[in-house]
């Protein structure tokens, strides 16, 4: 049985759910996936505004002055919202180094760290420009760069070796979208990518080797030179490649939205083109069930499927199945009957399963053995934080781990689990030590058709609770959820004087397939519903002035934020709305053509153009621009390809064509999200007037 882990992986919602040795996605496939800020590799120089003045707070308001004098030291923009110092870790098969890639104002770099003697060596930096990931090979000494351009999500694939000094282009940026499936198991200079294929517009696999990539010099797409994998005919959606480096497991789509689980019928056939007749049907997953479920590995000797299954269920409980028998072998599920895995921890050896990861409240482990219990109690004891298991050597002789707070940015540590002797390597982000930050609190509330809805509420240190201004800050997604953590976004306001308010509303993901399910087609109706019951709830505990209620998201938080400025003004004094649709019928529309599998799943969450057109326009900000009477900031971002800019320039002409006003800030050379530290300030400068202005911070 292949070896499985995978940890803390709600945010990074993908759009194919890749299974490889090592860590497998379990994240739900209608989601597309949100991108968080990362600085650039080498940046370009973004003109930025002058610096904005110090906020003027409300005339004759007594809070403002009485906040002045109680909040703790001003936070600076710079050091609340600055990149993180160090990246997450990655460590070599054998254990003996570690990669991470180290920022500050005088460098951007990845360092490979002697794990033993702490020496470090630079990873020469490729030509990119954009939002690089970096993958430390097997050996510890080559890096896989893929790096974007300026946020358009078409990455260059790149090589760098550092025992040589040298990096090679092996796929310029801007070509297609591509990224990396995993390493070849039994060969060190193979790994595998998906990329989209510029004729057919599928994700397929291909194999590229590191060593003929070397000599090989690209100029475009028909240079490339590598050995295919699997040929994707538009509706394969996941795949899952053994422990021998075989594709043996396919997942597809159909026209119902609907998924089927394939297996190949002979491992040694290495066809690369999917013929059904070569291959055996074994599970269907139906569209309501199919978000909440997926293949984790595949015996072939014993014929057994380890997956993750909400059939019979509403928490997704992983099951061995047997594809002859068609017999299933329950191994876990969540002890509550809620919650969704966010990481699984296997036996390196058996492939037994020792451990799963639940994000309740706060990040709980349920163990299986007594052993891994062992392990996780001598971790746990030494961090009040949420400890995360997230790689290992080869072996399991070492392992990552991770603990999380909500007042400090998070700690990493090397375990060394035959001495059970844990090491500190760093902490993320020491830029913010020296200031007070604002603990994170969770909360449940019923809805008002009695649905229960959880978030987390985080107030400014040493107010009386009372009175206060709130920031209901949306997630995005919307198939995402908020976790307990350090968010940047959250000590900024809270800093500022403001309570901020965090609502995991139908619809979001990690409390099961039921919840999920209940945003399918709800957009601006029962999940905006959600956010008023929440804000009724914080002013029905006496802690909010009604009047100073603001909202702000991105993505799907930013379509949030402008359903509440054209359907609850007397709600919400102002509103900020970054990378978010303003209407469902272009969004739906506009969606790129590698994502055309997933149409009839798009189409039953939120709609099809065709069949329910009128619904659509009824819940599009866009119809109804004219209605906003409230102060609106709109972010948008030229290279977006998921939310285009289109969706920003309709909505802010159609406002400015009817004398209402609205700022718009627009980034040329930002994606789905920032891509520099100029376009981040630039943001929060604007941010911190708008709030200060409207809401009184």
């Amino acid at each position: 049985m292949t070896k499985r882990k995978c940890i803390a992986l709600l945010f990074s919602l993908v759009l194919l759910a890749l299974s490889f040795t090592g860590c497998s996605a379990l994240t739900s496939l209608k989601a597309t996936p949100e991108v968080t800020p990362s600085p650039t590799a080498k940046p370009t120089p973004v003109p930025t505004a002058s610096p904005t003045p110090a906020p003027t707070p409300l005339a004759g308001d007594a809070w403002v002055t009485m906040a002045k004098k109680a909040l703790p030291k001003y936070i600076p923009l710079d050091v609340v919202m600055s990149f993180s110092e160090y990246s997450t870790p990655q460590i070599s098969a054998d254990g003996s180094k570690i990669a991470y890639r180290y920022h500050n104002d005088e460098e951007d770099v990845v360092k490979i760290m002697d794990r033993e003697t702490g020496e470090t060596k630079d990873v020469p930096w490729p030509d990119g420009v954009g939002i690089p990931h970096f993958t430390l090979m097997p050996d510890g000494e080559r890096v896989i760069f893929f790096i974007d351009n300026q946020g358009d999500e078409n990455y260059g694939v790149y090589l760098s070796n550092v025992k040589k000094g040298t990096t090679k282009t092996i796929l310029p940026g801007g070509l297609t979208q591509c990224g990396f499936a995993g390493f070849h198991p039994e060969d060190d200079d193979k790994f595998f990518v998906y990329l989209v294929n510029t004729q057919t517009h599928a994700h397929d696999i291909v194999l590229f080797d590191f060593k003929q990539s070397e000599r090989l010099k690209i100029r475009s797409f028909d240079d490339l030179r590598f050995e295919p994998i699997l040929l994707n005919p538009g509706n394969i959606i996941s795949w899952d490649i053994d422990d021998k480096g075989r594709l043996n497991v396919v997942e597809t789509i159909n026209e119902d939205a609907s998924q089927d689980v394939w297996v190949r019928k002979n491992p040694k056939n290495d066809n690369f083109e999917f013929i059904p007749s070569e291959w055996k049907k074994v599970l269907t997953w139906s569209y309501e069930d199919a978000d909440n479920s997926s293949v984790l590995s595949y015996d072939y000797e014993e014929g057994i499927l380890r997956i993750i299954d909400s059939t019979y269920a509403n928490s997704p409980t992983i099951y061995d199945y047997n594809i002859q028998t068609e017999g299933r072998h329950l191994i876990i599920t969540d002890e509550e009957g809620i919650h969704d895995p966010a990481g699984i921890w296997s036996n390196v050896e058996t492939g037994d399963i020792e451990g799963v990861a639940y994000m309740r409240e706060r990040m709980e482990w349920q163990c299986e053995s007594e052993e891994f219990q062992s392990h996780v109690d001598y971790l746990t004891s030494l961090h009040d934080g949420d400890m995360s298991i997230f790689a290992s050597s080869e072996d399991d002789h070492y392992w990552l781990v991770s603990f999380d707070s909500d007042i400090k940015a998070t700690d990493y540590y090397v375990y060394d689990a035959v001495k059970r002797e844990a090491k500190f390597l760093y902490n993320a982000n020491s830029n913010l030590d020296g200031y007070e930050y604002a603990p994170m609190e969770p909360i449940s509330f019923q809805s008002s058709d009695d649905l229960t809805i959880r978030g987390y509420i985080t107030f400014p240190q040493n107010l009386e609770r009372k009175d206060l201004p709130m920031v209901v800050m949306v997630h995005g997604g919307p198939w995402a959820r908020d976790t307990w953590g350090f968010d940047p976004d959250v000590q900024f306001l809270a800093n500022r004087g403001y309570v901020v308010l965090q609502v995991n509303f139908r619809g979001s993901t990690g409390y099961g397939k039921e919840f999920m399910l209940a945003g399918d087609m709800e957009w601006g109706e029962k999940m905006h519903q959600d956010i008023l019951d929440a804000v009724d709830w914080a002013i029905g505990e006496g802690w909010i002035n009604p009047a100073r209620v603001a909202v702000y998201g991105a993505s799907y938080g930013g379509y949030e934020a402008l359903v509440c400025a054209t359907k609850s003004q007397d709600v919400f004094a102002c509103a900020v709305d970054c990378f978010g649709p303003s209407s469902l019928l272009t969004l739906v529309s506009s969606m790129p053509p590698q994502w055309s599998s997933y149409a009839k799943n798009m189409y039953r969450s939120i709609g099809n153009p065709t069949e329910d057109a009128v619904i659509m326009m009824e819940r599009s900000p866009y119809y109804k621009a004219e209605d906003i009477t409230i102060p609106l900031m709109v972010v948008q971002g030229g290279n977006d390809v998921r939310v285009t800019q289109q969706e920003s320039d309709q909505l802010v002409k159609k406002m400015r064509d009817a004398g209402i006003p609205v700022e718009y800030i627009f980034f040329p050379d930002a994606g789905h999200g920032f891509s520099s530290e100029e376009q981040v300030e630039t943001f929060y400068k604007a941010l911190e007037k708008f709030l200060a202005e409207h809401i009184g911070g």
